[in-house]
């Protein structure tokens, strides 16, 4: 049987980590729509900035909702010529 607390707790958490990085995906959805209104840094600065944001999210989120911790499929592939 599930705690209701900790299952509320856990729901909460993953809306919050669904959702805080809400503006870096705006960021990232007005570079891929404009590219032309940004330069070579501040575009790699918007890519980064989402990545470094979102990454640790989902995987939090995908442990909350798995009960385990996702790993990286393209882990093994993505060093291969």
């Amino acid at each position: 049987m599930e705690d209701p607390k900790t299952n509320a707790i856990c729901k909460r958490n993953f809306v919050f980590h669904m959702t805080d990085w809400t503006p870096d995906l705006t960021k990232l959805a007005e570079l891929y729509n404009h590219p032309g209104k940004f330069n070579k840094k501040s575009a790699g600065d918007v890519v980064a900035g989402f990545l470094l944001h979102v990454i640790p999210h989902l995987r939090a989120a995908g442990r909350l909702m798995l009960d385990y911790i996702p790993e990286d499929f393209f882990k093994e592939i993505d060093y291969k010529d």
